[in-house]
């Protein structure tokens, strides 16, 4: 299971039918649904990626052309108005 991908819940798959009815439903309405097992496992994924980007170095801040370009993309322009 990969939480990173933008999971919206789990059902086993020993779950009965009315536990996917259910994990959809609370999908549709922006909940996620699973199994106390697998909620731990998602925060200790979470607290071991926590761990491991601490450690990395800041991200480098954007070039001028670079925010020039984000500036352009904000006004919806297409790829060939932003070329230009």
């Amino acid at each position: 299971m990969r939480a990173e991908a933008g999971i919206a819940g789990y059902v086993a798959r020993n779950g009965s039918k009315e536990d996917l009815i259910t994990a959809v439903e609370n999908a549709v309405r922006g909940e996620v649904h699973c199994s106390p097992r697998v909620a731990a496992s998602l925060f200790r994924r979470l607290a071991a990626h926590v761990q491991t980007t601490r450690q990395q170095p800041p991200k480098a801040a954007l070039t001028s052309r670079e925010q020039d370009i984000v500036a352009l993309i904000d006004r919806r322009l297409s790829n060939k108005e932003i070329a230009r």
